[in-house]
Formats: structure tokens, C-alpha cells, sequence
């Protein structure tokens, strides 16, 4: 087994760690202000730009609270997430940014389930004539099933701060290099399906590098290439540490293009610490791409990645989801949007064990929503989704729920 020299990795992390300190494991590079936050923001308060927005994400019925194969209990469920974004511009070289939000989770009958899910992040942009400078640090906390594996809604925290520096080599080519550091810390709590405690599973800091090289091909259309170097450790499980990397392609359209999205495909490499349990090397990747014609959006998406898993003897697996959406204007304000997506977990476990234990979870979900839009950033819906999962290991077993009821979006769409 290859395995990256520690002395190697520990010099190259240590210069990472003096820039950046706990990122979200697996967040994505904050999105960066707009241009000119003078015209995107909705309110102006002094030096200070504001966009609020709220989503009533659901006022439903939930036929299956607990995720239970035997007795499913249903109840009325709400989730109301108001947000706000706020720029401070100084003289367009400098942007600072931040954004505050939270999920209110609320059952009628079962108070176990409520919670509330805080979050806070803040960016600052420094941009010159050919290198911009960022940098940005958040929070989160949050009660919701963090995958399809984890039937408990288990709380967790987690930080993030990320370091990036952008250079404009030519008009068309630009270069950026991105530092970072994820910190994952679970509450004490057990699963009731894996049977494990999470935070002795789960816990761990990711630290990562990641380097990229744009070319815009034409003014709608974005190449680059990108190489990632990262490297993660689990405080309470150092069995499952490992180091690896990414290389791939993507490719980037603007929002105004005939197709708009992103997609990436490339080749991703783990090396584990242990010499029972295997390492990873395979295809990776992801993909959201939109057409709209005539009135009529269609949305298809991928993904492909190794994500760790809760269970002892299944340190992590491979998660493929498939995802297909098509939102048609039907008469005036009125529009209907329907979506399928199914999920795939295929598991990895130690070598050392007499009989084989194979792992695997689907999930197949399908929905359609119906709404009104008030305006364009104002839309009342009503819509149904139901979703069917199967759990095939030492015994086979399958759940199912179904949700219906209303969702609101202010300032979201």
C-alpha cells in the first residue's frame, strides 16, 4: 500500500494551518460577493447593503417522523428559515460581506424533534488590478440527519474558514489557490440504526489545498482544471485517518447561456492508515445544468464521492445521486414543478474480516409541487414528495414517508 510520507504532509499542512483555521467538511468555496452590491442588495442602510429573505421550506404532514420500517408516526411539521445578507463596500476594492440565518424546526406533537439551527458567516474580498485576495470564516449549528444513513436527527457543529488568492495571468486566464481547514464535532449521541455514537465515529478535521486554473473559452463559457491535496483525521477513531487527492476538468456557463450550471469529472485517490482497510481510487464528480425554453426549465444533476460513513466495521462508501426537475409555466403567475432523485451508497469495509459484509443503501424520491408567484422573488406553493428507502446489509429492510403541504420563498428565487 502507498501511503503519503507524514513528514511530507505535516510541513505542507502546517503552512496551511497559520492561514486558515476550521472550515465545514464538506462546505464549498463561499460564493463571492456580487460585482457591485450597490445594485443587488434590496435595501440600503447608510454604508450598509442588506438582502433579507425567508422559505417556509414546509408546512406539511410528515407520515413518517422517525424514519420507522414497523410504526411510522405522522405529525405537522414547519420549517422556517429567515436569512439576511449584508455588504459594506469600500470603494469597489474592498468588500465586506456577511450573512445570518437559521432553520426553525417545529413539530406539533413530537417536541423531541424541534430545534433551532443557527448560522453565521462572514467574507471579506480585497481586489486589485490583477490579484484578489479573500478570506471568510462561519458557523453553523444544526439537528437534521446529516445523510439517508443517520435516522437520528443528531446535532452537530461545524466551523469553517477558507483562504483564497486569485490571479489574473492574462485578460483570459486566471489562477487561484484555496486553503482550508474542516472541523466535524458531533454531540454525544447514538444512532439507532448504524448503532454507533456518532461522535466517536464522525468527529475529525479535513484540511485541504486546492489549486485551480480558469480559461474563459467564450464570455458564456468557463474551462478549468483543478488539483486538491487533503488530508483527514478523526479525534476519536485515528483507525479511519487518510490522505489522499483529486485531480479533474470542469467546466462553468453563465446563467444567461443556452445551458446553465456547472459540471466536473475527475479522479480521486484515498490512502488509508490501516493496511486492513482498502484504499480508494476511482471516478469523481458532480453536475447541475439547466435549459429553459418556452417557458419550461429542465434541471438534471450528478454526483459521485466518497463520503465517510457511521458505522464501525464501514468506515465510508461511495455516494452516487442521480436528479431530474422540470418547472413548467402553466397560465399566468401560476407554474408546477416536478423532480425525481435517487441515491446510492455502496460501502467499503476492512479487509480483515472472515465473511464478507457487503453494504448498500437506496433511496428513490419523486415529488411535484404547484404555485402561485406573487411577484418574482415571492412564490406560495403546495406540493407532495414521497421517498422509499432500502437498506441492504446483514438483513434487508426497507422504510417509506411521504410529505405534503405548503412551502413560501421570499427573496430565494
Amino acid at each position: 500500500m502507498t501511503v503519503v510520507r507524514p513528514e511530507a504532509a505535516a510541513a505542507l499542512f502546517a503552512v496551511v494551518g497559520m492561514l486558515v483555521v476550521c472550515a465545514d467538511a464538506r462546505a464549498q468555496v463561499p460564493e463571492a460577493p456580487p460585482e457591485d452590491p450597490r445594485q443587488a442588495a434590496r435595501i440600503r442602510w447608510s454604508p450598509v447593503y442588506l438582502t433579507p429573505s425567508f422559505r417556509v421550506s414546509e408546512l406539511a404532514v410528515d407520515s413518517n417522523v422517525f424514519n420507522s420500517a414497523t410504526n411510522p408516526r405522522a405529525d405537522l411539521t414547519m420549517t422556517l428559515t429567515p436569512a439576511v445578507d449584508a455588504w459594506v463596500p469600500i470603494q469597489r476594492r474592498v468588500v465586506f460581506s456577511t450573512r445570518a440565518a437559521a432553520d426553525l424546526v417545529w413539530f406539533k406533537s413530537f417536541a423531541s424533534e424541534r430545534s433551532i439551527n443557527p448560522e453565521l458567516a462572514a467574507r471579506v474580498d480585497v481586489r486589485g488590478t490583477r490579484v484578489n485576495v479573500w478570506a471568510s470564516s462561519g458557523w453553523r449549528r444544526s439537528r437534521q440527519r446529516p445523510s439517508f444513513e443517520i435516522d437520528a436527527r443528531s446535532r452537530r457543529s461545524t466551523t469553517h474558514q477558507h483562504l483564497g488568492v486569485a490571479w489574473r495571468i492574462r485578460p483570459k486566464l486566471e489562477a487561484e489557490l484555496i486553503g482550508s481547514i474542516d472541523v466535524i464535532d458531533f454531540d454525544q449521541q447514538e444512532d439507532v440504526i448504524t448503532g454507533t455514537n456518532l461522535r466517536t465515529a464522525l468527529n475529525r478535521t479535513e484540511r485541504a489545498v486546492d489549486a485551480r486554473l480558469y480559461y474563459a473559452l467564450t464570455p458564456m463559457t468557463t474551462v478549468y482544471v483543478r488539483g486538491q491535496l487533503h488530508d483527514d483525521r478523526f479525534s476519536r477513531a485515528p483507525s479511519r485517518d487518510g490522505q489522499g487527492g483529486r485531480a479533474a476538468i470542469g467546466v462553468r456557463f453563465n446563467r444567461r447561456a443556452l445551458v446553465a450550471g456547472s459540471a466536473e469529472i475527475g479522479f480521486r485517490r484515498l490512502f488509508t492508515l490501516r493496511p486492513d482497510l482498502p484504499d480508494f481510487s476511482g471516478l469523481v464528480g458532480s453536475a447541475a445544468l439547466s435549459h429553459t425554453t418556452g417557458g419550461t426549465r429542465i434541471g438534471l444533476s450528478w454526483s459521485r464521492d466518497l463520503e465517510y460513513s457511521a458505522q464501525q466495521l464501514r468506515p465510508y462508501y461511495i455516494d452516487t445521486s442521480v436528479g431530474v426537475s422540470v418547472r413548467r409555466q402553466l397560465f399566468g403567475n401560476f407554474d408546477m414543478l416536478v423532480g425525481a432523485r435517487r441515491d446510492r451508497y455502496e460501502y467499503r469495509t476492512f479487509d480483515a474480516l472472515l465473511t464478507p459484509m457487503p453494504g448498500r443503501v437506496r433511496r428513490f424520491e419523486y415529488g411535484i409541487d404547484v404555485g402561485y408567484r406573487f411577484r418574482p422573488d415571492l412564490r406560495i406553493g403546495l406540493g407532495m414528495t414521497n421517498w422509499r428507502r432500502t437498506w441492504q446489509f446483514e438483513t434487508d429492510r426497507a422504510v417509506r414517508g411521504t410529505q405534503w403541504g405548503v412551502s413560501v420563498s421570499y427573496g430565494v428565487l
